[in-house]
């Protein structure tokens, strides 16, 4: 399927790119704005969430303050 594999390249490019993040969390949504159904095509809305926990380097403040947990989310129309 197409649109599996697209996401599947899109989450891995996602996760390569942050990969100084320890263990993120990639997900892929799609809202269907053409009417169409079924997979994500073109004209519909493709969202990314990533989400991770990471801890300061350093020590003292890392257990002060504790892990940060850091979101992004952006979207675009697929032509």
């Amino acid at each position: 399927d197409e649109a599996a594999g697209n996401s599947t390249a899109v989450s891995d490019e996602v996760s390569a790119r942050i990969s100084v993040a320890p263990t993120p969390t990639v997900v892929l949504s799609c809202t269907d704005l053409g009417g169409a159904g079924g997979a994500c095509g073109s004209g519909d809305l493709l969202t990314v969430n990533v989400s991770a926990s990471v801890s300061v380097l350093t020590p003292i403040i890392s257990e002060i303050i504790g892990p940060l947990s850091m979101t992004s989310q952006a979207q675009m129309t697929i032509h």
